[in-house]
């Protein structure tokens, strides 16, 4: 029985987290078991601080199906979150299930990829996993423009994975799951892209883009969005102007 147990340098281990999680692979042979819930810790005294983030809802626990887990959720709620994995290493070679490589995020795919690839998966609330806060890190420290550039060329890349599941997938749950885990990557990607525009380092062109968008039949707003980037969010933000504008003056009269 071979795993494979995945820890951040900056993090670590409560010192019963292998014993645990062996009792529940061994109870239950299952191909994945993921801790949903995180300690996090201050990155000097590592006293612990208040985090509500959690890789899945409170009533997400015990034994699952891929099916069962995404029916379970009520739709969309991304996967990820590597530090929380411990899968089987059968499961990860045989379907090739890799990290993206040069991207941010990578652990998304990797984590949905592992779920849907999986015959069962066991969710635990048991608390093993000390993330530490680390202000410098990639998650936490300031977008530049470089790291701004990045972050949409990995939701691009997650995208084109997402496409292929998409189009390979066989079960109709997943196969709806999919589709709606490409939609909030276009949208992140959009939200990312409009910031800095179709630069040359990007990594992907305007047609790249549009092509990824016609796999997924999307017309109307996103697609023209993906023609001229800079303008996403421009509608809404005039339509919650003009209704501050009503409240604020209409409303006096």
């Amino acid at each position: 029985m071979n795993y494979i147990r995945f820890l951040d340098s900056d993090d670590y281990l409560q010192s019963y987290a292998l014993e645990h999680s062996y009792h529940i692979l061994t109870q239950y042979d299952v191909d994945v078991l993921m801790y949903s819930i995180y300690i996090a810790r201050e990155p000097t005294t590592y006293t612990q601080v208040e985090f509500d983030w959690q890789v899945f809802p409170s009533h997400i626990e015990g034994l699952y199906t891929p099916t069962d887990l995404i029916l379970s959720l009520g739709g969309y709620a991304m996967i990820t979150s590597a530090g929380s994995f411990v899968g089987k290493a059968s499961l990860i070679f045989e379907n090739n299930i890799t990290f993206i490589p040069h991207i941010i995020y990578e652990d998304i795919a990797f984590c949905t990829k592992s779920v849907s690839k999986c015959k069962n998966i066991y969710i635990s609330h048991e608390q093993v996993y000390n993330y530490t806060l680390v202000p410098s890190s990639i998650m936490n420290s300031f977008v530049t423009r470089d790291k701004r550039i990045k972050i949409t060329y990995s939701y691009f890349m997650i995208l084109q994975t997402f496409l292929h599941s998409f189009r390979e997938e066989k079960n109709p749950v997943m196969k709806e799951y999919y589709y709606r885990a490409c939609l909030d990557n276009v949208k992140k990607l959009m939200q990312s892209l409009q910031l800095v525009g179709y630069v040359e380092e990007l990594g992907f062109s305007k047609k790249d883009l549009l092509l990824s968008l016609s796999q997924l039949n999307i017309k109307g707003k996103r697609y023209f969005c993906c023609l001229f980037p800079r303008i996403y969010g421009f509608p809404k933000r005039m339509r919650l102007a003009l209704r501050m504008y009503e409240i604020t003056h209409l409303g006096e009269i």
